[in-house]
């Protein structure tokens, strides 16, 4: 029995040996596989943290869109203002639809939601009436609109992610258009606007006058 211990013995420690330096790079490989599978998870299949974050905060950016075109529909009676906010509500809500199925495809965790801040300026801008809630809703939406297109712009350029950039090249002309839309209306609601119509109006009225 002693003999047969000593026999078995140095197979017994090369097996331990063995267990003790290998056990610890499986468990590091196993670790540095959880660790990629949840950062595939949070950041999104393929996409880094700066994408991932890119695609989450344009859901809550579209969410807060169609909040603001909503609220001008029920509070202002402007029929330009009118026709921009349907157009926004349209327009976002399509890029909204497009944006969560993008998410949900490439695994990104995104908001349910408006942004905190966006809440608060809708609540705002509720408070207002006629003319200074349309100057006052304007003026924000041309503000998140030109920021959305400065960062749309920055992540076609900087992304590698094909189907990313594709998404953004289709996008892109629709920010466009109603950043356009919004600056038009912004120039015509102008004091300095209207002022310069009454005077070529006055103008007119003295030019008839004096060929009578």
């Amino acid at each position: 029995m002693k003999s047969l211990f000593l026999f078995l013995l140095p197979s017994v420690l090369s097996i331990l040996t063995c267990f003790f330096e290998c056990s610890p790079k499986v468990r590091e490989d196993d670790r540095r596989n959880y660790v990629k599978q949840d950062s595939d998870k949070f950041f999104g299949k393929g996409l880094s943290e700066g994408e991932a974050d890119f695609i989450a905060n344009a859901v809550a950016a579209n969410y807060a869109e169609i909040k603001f075109a909503r609220l001008a529909l029920t509070k202002s009676s402007n029929p330009q203002v009118k026709q921009i906010a349907t157009l926004l509500e349209k327009d976002h809500s399509k890029v909204l639809a497009g944006l969560i199925w993008f998410a949900h495809k490439r695994g990104i965790v995104i908001p349910a939601e408006e942004s905190h801040d966006a809440k608060i300026k809708i609540i705002s801008l509720n408070d207002k009436y006629h003319t200074e809630f349309d100057r006052r809703w304007c003026m924000e939406l041309l503000h998140k609109h030109e920021i959305a297109v400065k960062q749309f712009e920055y992540m076609w350029e900087q992304t590698e992610d094909i189907e990313l950039r594709e998404w953004i090249t289709s996008s892109l002309p629709g920010l466009m258009a109603h950043l356009e839309n919004l600056m038009e209306y912004q120039d015509s609601s102008s004091p300095s606007h209207n002022l310069r119509m009454t005077a070529s109006h006055g103008r007119a009225a003295s030019n008839e006058s004096t060929v009578e």
